[in-house]
């Protein structure tokens, strides 16, 4: 089927080392085992641990950027992606420590993480297909 799984993990490969028991690299193994991909790692071909766009700023700090927040869907949406915005910090730090997400699917929007994009600006990450 067409699923969606998002919101704050508070998770990174950053930090499984520290967790041996049950880390992020676990959480992501099971989801592949059920057919579900990281919309951010698929389409930039990054490894997890290895992101460059922020997501959280730790106590609204810009010095503490971290990923922590993830859109996964089923393989079955992949190629009906089209759009991934991340909250541009000037405009949202101020509001949270995590910027919105903003996600399409066939050209519909399926998903908000965060505030209301309308009332600050975003910030595309590219490699999505029109």
């Amino acid at each position: 089927g067409k699923v969606v799984i998002c919101g704050d993990f508070n998770s990174n490969a950053f930090w499984d080392k520290k967790r041996r028991d049950w880390n992020h690299s676990d959480v992501v193994q099971e989801l592949a085992q059920i057919g579900m991909v990281s919309h951010y790692h698929h389409y930039h071909g990054l490894e997890y641990g290895q992101e460059n766009l922020p997501t959280m700023y730790l106590l609204k700090n810009p010095e503490k950027p971290y990923h922590l927040d993830y859109v996964f869907t089923s393989e079955a949406l992949l190629p009906e992606s089209s759009e991934f915005l991340i909250g541009e910090p000037s405009q949202w730090m101020s509001l949270s420590d995590h910027m919105p997400l903003t996600f399409t699917v066939t050209g519909k929007l399926v998903g908000r993480i965060g505030n209301d994009l309308n009332k600050g600006g975003g910030r595309a990450i590219s490699g999505y297909p029109d």
